[in-house]
């Protein structure tokens, strides 16, 4: 499902018995959808091996250290659980116990880290916004200052993807914050361009100057300088518009060692922010109930 090179499985016959072959690409995006949704349930149907109980999960914002503190706060005797690191996610399987204590756990750490944090399956950030959309059989646009373009960038590495997505604008500078998108000189004078009223301006923009049913902005300090004791580096705005809906507009402090890493957590929680949006939901009581790191 992921990229264009092929896995194939099959059986060898070595002298009495039937050797299974298995046959993966080496990228882990390529390889992982793969293994998890294919081969490991066939490993788990075959006769003489004995498969064990396990739950998915994908983990957003959270850092591997800072998950593995939390799971062993809440675990229950009898479960397993590790993690493996993803680029915009840290996926989590839980094993062991029954279904009933699996859930139990984990629904212990949604309670410490907040909503949308933590989901069911192998399920990148994006789906969740792809999937409302493409449900709706509606379309989205964006506007992006501090994510150079990693917004659009994922929401079109799916082919077919002009069916949810309209298209968006870099605006970098503030003159083009202003002449492409229709942001108030006033409103960067007196907020800054990294402020929740330009994102709220800058969604608006958007929507106007597009026939998307939806718009999403993002606006930030990426680093490593540019930050300041009021604003410091790691602050991003978004912004939501819709045609039927009020706008919304949020900020959020991301930490991290490095301008790449803040622009894909950026564009992490703007998935994740959008995809509550669609849903009706409240995104300013939302991010104040995350714990992350």
């Amino acid at each position: 499902p992921n990229g264009t090179a092929c896995g194939f499985r099959g059986f060898v016959r070595v002298e009495d018995r039937d050797v299974l072959v298995v046959a993966l690409p080496g990228p882990p995006r390529e390889m992982d959808r793969m293994f998890f949704d294919s081969v490991r349930p066939l490993l788990g149907e075959l006769s003489g091996h004995d498969d064990f109980e396990r739950s998915d999960y994908s983990t957003y914002l959270l850092a591997e250290s800072k998950l593995e503190e939390l799971c062993r706060s809440v675990a229950a005797d009898g479960l397993e659980w590790g993690t493996r690191f993803q680029e915009q996610t840290i996926s989590l399987y839980i094993a062991g116990g029954n279904q009933e204590k699996r859930t139990a756990m984990v629904e212990r750490l949604r309670s410490l880290v907040g909503p949308l944090l933590i989901v069911d399956g192998d399920v990148q950030p994006v789906e969740l916004l792809i999937g409302e959309l493409k449900e709706r059989g509606e379309s989205i646009a964006t506007a992006e200052s501090i994510s150079a373009g990693l917004v659009s960038k994922l929401l079109t590495d799916q082919s077919g993807s002009s069916a949810w997505y309209w298209g968006g604008v870099n605006a970098y500078a503030n003159e083009a914050k202003v002449r492409l998108l229709g942001v108030k000189e006033e409103t960067i004078a007196g907020f800054g361009a990294v402020s929740v009223q330009c994102a709220a301006e800058m969604a608006e923009g958007m929507l106007r100057q597009s026939s998307a049913d939806w718009a999403l902005s993002v606006t930030g300090i990426a680093g490593p300088s540019g930050g300041s004791e009021e604003k410091p580096v790691g602050t991003v705005c978004f912004g939501f518009a819709s045609r039927t809906r009020s706008t919304q507009s949020v900020q959020v402090r991301l930490t991290a060692h490095s301008r790449d890493i803040i622009r894909r957590r950026a564009a992490t929680v703007a998935f994740l922010l959008a995809a509550r949006y669609m849903q009706g939901g409240r995104l300013l009581d939302t991010v104040k109930k995350w714990q992350y790191s």
